[in-house]
């Protein structure tokens, strides 16, 4: 399906420049993957309030509904993301519902464009896609993933355990009380990639691997799968840590990694044990929530 739509969006590029085009921007307090399930909540606009972050109103949803059916999802600040498709019942949303989605193509924000009639935002966007490799690249890709798998067998990152990462306060858009597993296409997407797949396993990792906001933005944005994968290998590999001696990590490129500990829940609940996250050693966090978090070290 994945595949499909990234094809379909390319079409007709004969090797030129990536294909743009134009379509509504919906900003989330995270970042989606390619081949995320994600579910948007449909809730009423009210003017004198700010609106809540992943929520599509009805209005918005039938405008979308009616013309393309497609909408890019990026997170709050970012310039990259994904279109998603929304569902035919888009049509006929109304508050209360939920909106099942899944991650495709991955996009850049070019410019941002006029509002619509129901409020939302137009934006142009280029498509995002991979440099180019040799076969010799791939064939390392394919020999990270290898890796990959193995550490996903041997450490505490077990497939089995890893859902979709709701751990930090930005990765979860769903109203209180709502369950993500509603989402039809949940237990699909939950599945492993099989082997042949690196580029799906990555996306996969990406999504549920304990990653902050930063890191999963890093991560959606770099065009190198080889890169790529050997950034989720060393996150991994700092997850398995034994010690915490050594709770850092520099991966290709240079690129370093810390580990983290979340200490409160978002609405300020102490969390024991403590959740290790993997952060962008380069990222100093000096926001209101930064008492939440402890380098693990």
């Amino acid at each position: 399906m994945l595949r499909r739509a990234l094809k379909v969006f390319n079409r007709g590029r004969g090797g030129g420049a990536p294909i743009q085009c134009e379509l509504p921007v919906l900003r989330l307090p995270s970042t989606v993957f390619p081949g995320q399930p994600v579910s948007l909540p449909v809730l009423e606009d009210y003017p004198e309030e700010r609106p809540i972050a992943g929520a599509v109103t009805p209005e918005l949803a039938r405008e979308v509904a009616a013309s393309s059916g497609r909408l890019a999802l990026l997170a709050d600040g970012a310039q990259d993301g994904v279109i998603v498709d929304l569902p035919r019942l888009a049509s006929r949303a109304h508050v209360g519902a939920l909106l099942h989605v899944v991650g495709k193509q991955r996009v850049s924000l070019l410019e941002t464009r006029h509002k619509t009639p129901a409020g939302g935002r137009l934006a142009r966007l280029v498509a995002l896609n991979d440099d180019a490799i040799s076969a010799g690249t791939a064939r390392a890709v394919e020999d990270e993933a290898a890796v990959a798998r193995a550490l996903l067998r041997s450490g505490p990152a077990a497939a089995r355990d890893l859902t979709l990462c709701t751990l930090l306060p930005e990765a979860n858009i769903l109203p209180w009380g709502a369950d993500p597993a509603t989402h039809p296409l949940w237990h699909d997407c939950a599945r492993l990639p099989g082997s042949g797949a690196a580029s799906g396993l990555g996306w996969w990792l990406a999504a549920r691997l304990p990653l902050t906001l930063g890191l999963r933005l890093h991560v959606l944005g770099s065009k190198c799968p080889l890169k790529r994968m050997r950034e989720l290998n060393t996150a991994m590999r700092l997850l398995a840590q034994p010690s915490r001696r050594s709770r850092q990590a520099r991966g290709p490129d240079g690129v370093q990694m810390r580990a983290l500990r979340q200490l409160e829940a978002p609405d300020g609940r102490r969390i024991e044990p403590p959740r290790v996250v993997i952060d962008l050693a380069m990222h100093r966090r000096t926001d209101a929530a930064a008492s939440r978090w402890e380098e693990d070290q």
